[in-house]
């Protein structure tokens, strides 16, 4: 089950702006049965001329994990998770792009157990290039 809204801004042609927020649950397989998610993201995407791209974008998730069990203890799990980054495209020809892209991934979990072990936190930092080619073939006829 998941509810979106979502506002895009265009106050340019250049320009785009998306603001949302998303509401869910997820099945968990692995951590509990199940959590709720709660996710409020933006982002914006600028054209520079008629061939360069930069974008922004953040979001931040807060995910209450359920039917959490350590042993025969049920225990409470909450997750934030925030994730970041920008891309920079330069477009070459009309089926040639390429960029670089740089992202952040941080989650930090509450999860506290009576023998001393604290929960997950862990923080990721990406560098991507890319080359991107688009293939349009002929139609029959």
């Amino acid at each position: 089950l998941s509810v979106l809204t979502e506002l895009v801004y265009d106050p340019t042609i250049f320009t785009k702006a998306i603001f949302g927020y998303r509401r869910e649950f997820q099945n968990s397989p692995v951590i509990g049965s199940f959590y709720d998610l709660d996710v409020p993201y933006a982002g914006v995407r600028q054209m520079i001329g008629s061939r360069v791209q930069f974008t922004l974008y953040g979001r931040y998730e807060i995910r209450r994990y359920r039917g959490v069990t350590v042993g025969a203890m049920a225990v409470d799990r909450n997750d934030n998770v925030v994730n970041a980054g920008s891309m920079l495209n330069v477009f070459t020809q009309r089926w040639l792009h390429v960029g670089v892209s740089y992202n952040l991934l941080a989650n930090q979990s509450d999860l506290e157990l009576l023998d001393g072990l604290r929960g997950v936190y862990f923080l990721r930092h990406q560098v991507m290039f890319h080359l991107n080619i688009a293939y349009r073939g002929r139609s029959p006829g």
